[in-house]
């Protein structure tokens, strides 16, 4: 299996050569079927670059686009150097946390009995796009089928979310963080929940400390009485956090 990089690296090199090569050696993904999702990963800033993944078939195939092209059923954006301390600084809290095992996992899957073969997506330009197909992560088939149905749950969503962390310890400063992904303590990412392009505005903003979301991921703390002692701070249209918060009750 490849080897997850110990020191941070590039987007482009992530997208781009390690991921690829991770996602050859992982087993297809059962219960995925004929399913089809689009993942896009739009990375803002000095280093960043926008890349699409599509499922079909239970292979997973990783092609750079540009970010205006980039419009996928569930498009995570953020500050390259803010996807960099997430990762291997620590960055975030429980939300970078979760960020960062979303990035980590090929790297602890097992070795697959069979490897898809390298081939561009139909109609794809050579020149703009270089895809690897490669089978989606291995899971069971139940836990396989409820990801994916977590997934189109979301994608029936409109609207662009941003969740935001203020403060909390660091473990370290990745490449580049100090200038580019707020020295002061503050990392944030984005969902476009819904095909269509990344919209000019955020539809809603959650922001909260990184002590507070600890404490929400840990269960210590309810969403609403954190709401009341502002420890949550909402702006913008509330229906679109209130729509993802039953869907991801129900998931």
């Amino acid at each position: 299996m490849a080897e997850f990089p110990a020191a941070p690296v590039s987007p482009q090199h992530y997208f781009d050569a390690w991921l690829p090569a991770a996602l050859a050696e992982a087993g297809a993904l059962p219960g995925a079927g004929e399913a089809e999702l689009s993942l896009g990963f739009c990375l803002e800033g000095a280093g960043g670059g926008a890349w699409a993944c599509r499922l079909r078939g239970g292979l997973l195939s990783v092609r750079a686009a540009p970010a205006a092209d980039c419009a996928c059923d569930i498009t995570y954006i953020q500050r390259a150097a803010d996807w960099q301390a997430a990762i291997w600084a620590g960055r975030g809290g429980a939300l970078g946390a979760a960020a960062a095992r979303l990035f980590r996992t090929p790297a602890e899957l097992p070795p697959a009995a069979r490897r898809a073969d390298s081939a561009p997506r139909a109609g794809a330009e050579p020149a703009k796009c270089a895809d690897s197909a490669a089978p989606a992560p291995r899971a069971g088939a139940a836990g396989g089928a409820a990801w994916l149905q977590a997934l189109a749950g979301l994608r029936k969503l409109d609207g662009q979310i941003c969740l935001a962390i203020t403060g909390g310890a660091e473990k370290g400063d990745a490449e580049g963080g100090a200038e580019e992904g707020g020295g002061g303590g503050d990392w944030e990412l984005a969902l476009r929940l819904g095909p269509g392009p990344i919209p000019a505005r955020r539809t809603c903003t959650l922001r909260a400390s990184a002590n507070a979301a600890d404490a929400l991921a840990r269960g210590e703390l309810a969403p609403l009485a954190a709401l009341l002692r502002g420890q949550i701070e909402v702006r913008g249209d509330m229906k679109l956090l209130l729509r993802l918060a039953a869907h991801l009750r129900r998931a």
